[in-house]
């Protein structure tokens, strides 16, 4: 289950070169050397800081239709190979000549329902961005896109309207609209449709009231909540105590992503986000693994469970509530009749017998690769994770 795929983050490496062409046959101008050194960094970043930069380079390449449904068709295709049934893209829609962002969108919804029709099994949808920094008539028109193209209760009929699933709404320093404005938006689209509203904090400041605020407007899922747990260090011990206990009575799911967090953090200073994960988590607090850059990052589903596994000491049952929690957040949560559980439940004595072995660091990693059922794919290799390591080593 990918509750969190970037679309543009998602790109084959290899399609690079073909987006750089159709660019240049378009009449658009030659790539500088800065952004070839930020190309050449899609999949194998320094750090989140330069993984965005390649990621906006990535984004002026795509200028045609054409690129648009192959690479969501590309997309689907890998994620049906790693054995994902519930596939949820973010998606900013790209602006060209060739582009607005209705024809992007309906380009993807396009490549969806072919794939579709030979992945009956594969559930997908696409939560738009909408970014708060942007003038209050850009955030109407993409609210106003998603209400038409999405399932509301006027256009529940319409073929294929059930694919846009929702609002990604992204904070920033500097929001153009109040938290008036955007609670008069949030009813309209509770009022006259069920679509999904996730809350991204990842460029939020540290104001207590503003934070309370959004938690306030009671989002179905927050993304990149990092923000809450790194509140502490400039706070004081009450405000902190205020958020927490404030987010741990709505039960608001998290969206986490360990590689990004990582590269987020400075080598040389120990992750904030490690303890309040684990309270978290202690809690029983929902909180969904996720790639969310998986391409843009060189990493995947499998690579995200077992570095938690690593990180936070996590037990092989652990793992498995986490992952069981992301499945009930899915619309279509595949069950066994006779039992009301997951169809991996079967499966799920057997990967626990390897429990003795808990006290190894080994059994984390050679469980987690043989267990294709209960993760999107095998872990990649060592030597790869080793090769990264060399990387970061090179260029920190």
């Amino acid at each position: 289950m990918e509750f969190n795929i970037r679309w543009e983050a998602c790109i084959k490496k290899s399609t690079l070169s073909i987006l750089e062409e159709h660019r240049r046959k378009s009449g658009g101008p030659e790539l500088t050397t800065e952004q070839r050194k930020l190309l050449w960094a899609y999949g194998e970043p320094r750090n989140m800081k330069e993984a965005l930069r390649s990621m906006s380079v990535v984004r002026e390449m795509i200028l045609l239709q054409e690129d648009v449904f192959t690479i969501t068709s590309d997309i689907v295709d890998r994620y049906h190979a790693d054995n994902v049934f519930y596939l949820e893209f973010r998606v900013k829609p790209c602006v060209s000549n060739e582009l607005s962002p209705e024809t992007f969108l309906r380009k993807m919804i396009q490549a969806i329902v072919v794939a579709r029709d030979t992945r009956r099994y594969m559930t997908i949808k696409i939560l738009i961005i909408v970014e708060l920094e942007n003038p209050i008539e850009v955030i109407n028109e993409i609210v106003d896109l998603v209400m038409i193209l999405g399932k509301t209760y006027r256009s529940r009929n319409l073929p294929d309207s059930d694919i846009i699933h929702g609002l990604e709404i992204a904070f920033s320093d500097s929001n153009k609209i109040s938290m008036d404005q955007l609670q008069k938006i949030i009813d309209h689209i509770r009022r006259e449709s069920q679509l999904i509203i996730v809350f991204n904090l990842a460029k939020i400041n540290n104001s207590v009231d503003q934070l309370y605020d959004i938690l306030l407007c009671r989002p179905d899922r927050l993304s990149n909540a990092e923000i809450l747990s790194t509140f502490n260090k400039n706070q004081n011990k009450i405000d902190q105590r205020i958020l927490t206990d404030r987010l741990i009575s709505t039960k608001l799911p998290i969206e986490f992503c360990y590689t990004a967090n990582r590269l987020s953090c400075p080598s040389d200073k120990e992750p904030l986000w490690r303890n309040h994960f684990y309270y978290l988590y202690s809690m029983e607090y929902p909180i969904i693994p996720t790639t969310g850059y998986s391409g843009l990052l060189g990493c995947n589903l499998s690579d995200e469970y077992y570095h938690l596994a690593v990180n936070m000491n996590l037990k092989p049952s652990d793992l498995y509530k986490l992952s069981l929690t992301a499945s009930f957040l899915t619309e279509k949560t595949p069950r066994l009749s006779s039992r009301e559980l997951f169809p991996f439940m079967q499966q799920y004595d057997e990967f626990a017998k390897h429990y003795a072995l808990e006290t190894s660091i080994d059994w984390k990693f050679q469980i987690l690769r043989n267990c294709h059922f209960f993760l999107s794919r095998p872990l990649t290799a060592r030597r790869k994770h080793r090769r990264r390591r060399i990387i970061d080593l090179l260029y920190s």
